[in-house]
């Protein structure tokens, strides 16, 4: 190794640890210029985004819960298919191009709880439409512009608000005489309404924001006062169907109106800092606050989304009441998430999203020099007298692969073509002294270890990214608590456990007995909301013939442990093996319960009929690197930029740092590795 080249230390091996190694890189410069080394436990890459195949159980995927890609996830994809484009050829590859990896999906379901429903429940299926372009095809910026806002405004008022209300007007008309008078009335606030839009006035100004205020405060009062009422009055001669149908553009017209209220008097006469305005405000109050009615901020729309950031208190999604995040990062992610994808809202991976994601940026950043070091815990960052910049990186070493140490095993598929996977468990016959039974080298609370060692700056290393999340930074950082910056940061970061349950089952999706189609489902029954229906991961595990599950389905959610985790350093093997036979125990008891409105034709009874089962898996994210970050109210002002950390050689890469979308999510940890890599060079990314 050149002594001139800069040595860069990234620690963790999760989506934005690989996306500063990806982005630090980039270029022939870059790879002479920094010499870059991901240290990472145990013996996979991934993170929370980790996947892995048993091979004592035909190869099947195992995943840390139900991960799905969105349409604007730009960065991301950009780096994922530039991965893809230069990773080294393989023929007969399953994914030789992104295409191949990804599958585009339209439909979200959203669980209604509904009294004359047989189960109690009924789906409302949204099919999103087909937008211009393909996620990662757009140049990357650091920082978002502010153009968008005002497209985004008429876009919504015109989709959500306008369309949805002409569409309840022309059902209303067709009935009783007492719906056609609520529907004349609504007429004129329509007119209003379409003259504002055609208009297309610039509501950065008072007087026009102020206008189209006034319109949508009646229009608001119109909703509330006779569809709202007259929908609940089950004497009012609606049939079922009708009066769902109503009940669901009603909530619609309910809560997007709250939000353009709230976006044009809170968000837009301030741009982008608008939504740090509101961010120290839970989302469901600021809408309640503009308007919407406490009934509709607990329906599914918006729980729905907060599911989707699991941000229960503590982790008891039990009570709506418990659902807190900030309000700003909720709005401008729900616009992103619903205006600004391309193509479709929703990617499914064809395999595990170890064997998608990060096999393609191994073998890509492999092939450029990045250098990897497994089974490498992070001790302690210890930094200058001067406390200034970090000087000291104590790691220990958790076991020794041997020379020619390869992390990924050969998985033949359905098709007879092969892929290079992450396993779920070590191959132990790469390591020193073989087999080690019961230890997991990804449970913080398994101490097992070959030695340790004290990386020294100027020798070592010269930067360090840190790619780990707050709940595994705090026990390690404890010497950089004297500053007070990074002190508030992590004492302000909160993290909860979740819940992952994948099941393979004999009966096809329709053989289920659900009706409509592939989907992805929130807002169901507690503790597990999500439900993906994943079945097109099937063709790439290796089940013998005759016995092959014929439908693959994911459930997840929030999770309180049984037990308060051991302290930092303790040696306790049996707590996490513990936590994840609550998760089994709990998801049996719920399917026994729960299941009908899913999947009716394999519920009795008693529940879910276990012969349909081929297999199962049952986890427990609650170590400290699998802990979902959230964003409460009040929490975005504390998180720290990736290239502002209070230490002179120390960046941050990952969903906790500050970023233009400031949650948790692939998207932001792809972000977050950019502006790292970023900050360290001091260039933009490449285009």
């Amino acid at each position: 190794m050149p002594a001139s080249k800069i040595k860069v230390a990234i620690l963790g091996g999760g989506c934005g640890a690989v996306s500063a190694a990806y982005w630090l890189s980039a270029t022939q410069h870059l790879r002479d210029t920094y010499a870059v080394t991901v240290y990472t436990q145990g013996w996979r890459l991934g993170g929370k985004g980790a996947s892995g195949r048993n091979a004592a159980q035909s190869e099947r995927i195992e995943e840390h819960g139900l991960h799905m890609m969105m349409g604007f996830y730009e960065n991301a994809f950009h780096t994922i298919q530039g991965a893809y484009a230069a990773m080294p050829p393989d023929a007969g590859a399953a994914f030789p191009d992104w295409r191949k990896a990804f599958e585009p999906r339209r439909r979200i379901t959203l669980m209604m709880p509904w009294t004359n429903a047989p189960s109690g429940w009924r789906a409302w299926n949204l099919d999103f439409p087909r937008f211009p372009g393909t996620p990662g095809d757009g140049p990357l910026a650091l920082a978002p512009g502010t153009d968008y806002m005002h497209e985004t405004l008429h876009y919504v008022t015109s989709l959500l608000v306008r369309d949805t209300l002409q569409g309840v007007l022309d059902r209303l008309r067709a009935h009783s005489s007492w719906l056609g008078v609520i529907a004349h009335l609504a007429e004129r606030l329509l007119d209003d309404l379409t003259e504002h839009l055609a208009a297309r006035a610039d509501y950065t100004i008072e007087a026009h924001r102020t206008t189209l205020c006034a319109t949508l405060r009646v229009l608001q009062s119109w909703v509330r006062d006779h569809l709202l009422e007259r929908i609940a009055d089950t004497a009012a001669g609606i049939v079922d169907d009708l009066r769902f149908e109503l009940y669901c553009a009603a909530l619609l017209l309910d809560l997007g109106l709250a939000g353009v209220i709230g976006f044009l008097i809170d968000v837009l006469p301030y741009g982008e800092a608008g939504y740090a305005r509101i961010n120290d405000a839970d989302f469901k109050d600021w809408l309640q606050a503009h308007g919407a009615a406490e009934s509709s901020v607990h329906a599914a729309p918006i729980m729905g989304l907060y599911d989707l950031a699991f941000a229960y208190v503590n982790g008891d999604s039990s009570d709506p009441r418990n659902g807190r995040v900030a309000a700003g990062a909720m709005l401008r992610l729900t616009l992103r998430m619903a205006f600004t994808y391309k193509d479709a809202p929703l990617w499914r991976m064809r395999a595990g999203m170890g064997d998608v994601i990060f096999t393609p940026l191994y073998k890509t950043l492999r092939a450029r020099g990045v250098t990897f070091e497994f089974f490498q815990r992070v001790a302690a960052l210890r930094p200058a007298a001067d406390g200034l910049a970090i000087d000291g990186i104590a790691l220990t070493r958790q076991a020794l692969p041997i020379a020619g140490y390869d992390p990924l095993t050969r998985v033949t598929f359905a098709d007879g073509k092969h892929w290079d996977c992450w396993p779920s468990r070590p191959l132990w016959g790469q390591l020193q002294g073989g087999e080690q039974p019961g230890v997991d080298f990804e449970d913080p609370w398994c101490t097992v270890q070959t030695g340790t060692r004290t990386m020294q700056r100027g020798v070592d290393f010269d930067c360090v990214i840190a790619g780990l999340p707050p709940a595994a930074l705090a026990p390690v950082t404890a010497p950089l608590m004297g500053n007070a910056r990074w002190a508030a940061m992590i004492g302000n970061a909160t993290s909860v456990a979740t819940r992952s349950v994948q099941l393979w089952m004999k009966p096809d999706l329709a053989g289920l007995g659900w009706p409509y189609g592939a989907t992805v489902s929130v807002a169901y029954a507690d503790p597990l909301r999500s439900w993906g229906e994943m079945s097109q991961v099937l063709d790439a595990e290796a089940w013998p013939a005759g016995a092959e599950p014929r439908s693959c389905e994911y459930l997840c959610g929030t999770f309180q442990p049984t037990a308060p985790p051991p302290p930092a350093g303790a040696n306790d093997p049996a707590y996490l093996p513990a936590q994840h036979a609550a998760v089994k125990s709990e998801a049996q008891t719920w399917l026994d319960h729960n299941t009908r409105a899913l999947w009716p034709a394999v519920t009795g009874a008693n529940g879910l009929d276990r012969t349909q089962l081929t297999s199962a898996y049952y986890r427990a994210n609650v170590a400290w690197s699998e802990l979902y970050v959230q964003t409460l109210p009040g929490s975005v002002r504390f998180r720290l930029a990736p290239g502002a950390s209070g230490f002179g050689n120390l960046y941050l890469a990952g969903d906790w740092t500050l970023t233009s979308i400031n949650g948790g999510c692939a998207e932001a940890a792809f972000e977050s590795g950019l502006h790292a890599a970023c900050a360290i060079s001091g260039e933009p990314p490449p285009a």
